[in-house]
């Protein structure tokens, strides 16, 4: 899979996550985080926490932005 963020120039001014999916009997929420274009969604990354409070989604975007190349 190519890197979506170096390849898509809006990649990094544009993005939105689903979180929409969950896996219950573990407690455990699924984010998907991903942005558009012509083609339609593209992912950037994926985060499974314990939770879906904001304090936890923004711990999960700033190491995503720590690991990600400028």
């Amino acid at each position: 899979m190519k890197r979506v963020h170096e390849r898509i120039r809006q990649a990094g001014e544009l993005c939105y996550i689903d979180a929409s999916a969950s896996f219950e009997p573990l407690n455990t929420s699924i984010m998907l985080l991903y942005t558009s274009c012509m083609a339609g969604a593209l992912p950037l990354g994926l985060f499974i926490t314990s939770d879906k409070l904001e304090i936890t989604i923004e711990k999960a975007i700033n190491i995503l932005k720590e690991i990600l190349p400028e």
